[in-house]
């Protein structure tokens, strides 16, 4: 048996009426030594959820910060934190929640 990864991900949509929840996800890590958090996000998505909602825009060179979450409660970008066995992943901190691990960093209309 191959080992997992344990992934609880905040999930949230404005306007299904419903408040926020979690969602666990089991996740493979063969062959992940040396991947992000971004990287296991793109697999919960592509595999096991694409409903899930989450930013990436310079996918590695952190000049973005798109993809600043909260990884076990401390504020990390995801694209340079490596993955681990457990992980619990909310929005970023002080920002309101657009779906799920999407924030409105910005004034106006950003999504």
């Amino acid at each position: 048996m191959s080992e997992t990864a344990r992934v609880t991900v905040f999930r949230f949509d404005p306007t299904d009426g419903k408040g926020p929840t979690y969602q666990t996800y089991e996740v493979p890590r063969e062959g992940w030594e040396n991947l992000t958090v971004l990287d296991t996000i793109r697999y919960i998505y592509a595999h096991l959820d694409g409903g899930l909602s989450f930013r990436e825009s310079c996918r590695t060179k952190a000049i973005c910060s798109a993809c600043m979450i909260m990884l076990n409660k401390k504020t990390v970008l995801a694209c340079q934190t490596p993955s681990r066995k457990e992980m619990l992943l909310e929005p970023a901190p002080s920002y309101p929640v657009i779906k799920d691990l999407v924030v409105r960093f910005y004034r106006g209309n950003d999504e």
